[in-house]
């Protein structure tokens, strides 16, 4: 086995662990008992990132042009990190953090996106 071969079958076992990470947490999550707020944050996080990952795995296989609102929807799932991260972030600091309207807020960016991802997906069919 040459350099480059090495390097690439390196480089796609990063790849993997870095797509079905999310996945092998999620399930450790999943089965702990007395979840707290902060543990309710990271599985929302962390279902999102398995959705990303896996979004991110379809990419490798499909063209683009096939999968065009899988591609956007992929773009306002890496926005959403930032979301969540705050969210942990607030959660493990206050130990009395509860989701608030104003933390909706937050959310107002993302909303906007999915809704222009949508609203691009339907008018090229019409």
């Amino acid at each position: 086995m040459d350099e480059n071969q090495l390097l690439g079958l390196m480089v796609l076992a990063l790849y993997m662990l870095v797509v079905f990470a999310p996945f092998l947490l999620l399930a450790v999550l999943l089965f702990k008992k007395n979840k707290e707020f902060h543990d309710k944050v990271l599985l929302a996080w962390l279902v999102v990132s398995a959705a990303n990952s896996f979004i991110e795995f379809i990419k490798i296989t499909e063209p683009p042009d096939s999968i065009p609102f899988l591609i956007d929807l992929n773009k306002a799932l890496l926005l959403s990190n930032l979301f969540f991260f705050y969210g942990y972030f607030k959660s493990l600091v206050q130990s009395e953090f509860k989701w608030r309207s104003g933390l909706t807020w937050a959310l107002l960016p993302l909303l906007v996106w999915i809704a222009a991802c949508l609203a691009n997906w339907f008018s090229q069919w019409v």
